[in-house]
């Protein structure tokens, strides 16, 4: 379970990736389970057990629980 401040640091990371230089926008990701993508029109559902990483410039990947289950290792830091 993410707690409002891990919701606050996601969302704050992640950037314009047409210019990471904008300023952060709010509620990129928020509690209702929905991860928006700048600059791309979309949002993606997050579901229980996936993992939001942001790159060092500021760009969102989600990766399926299913992936981080059977998948692919992966490490955390």
């Amino acid at each position: 379970m993410l707690l409002p401040a891990d919701l606050a640091t996601i969302s704050q990371s992640i950037k314009d990736d047409f210019n990471v230089s904008h300023p952060v926008l709010p509620n990129f990701f928020v509690r209702e389970g929905m991860l928006f993508i700048p600059n791309r029109q979309c949002s993606i559902r997050v579901h229980t057990g996936d993992v939001v990483c942001v790159t060092s410039r500021g760009f969102p990947i989600l990766i399926s629980a299913d992936e981080i289950n059977n998948g692919t290792s992966f490490t955390y830091t």
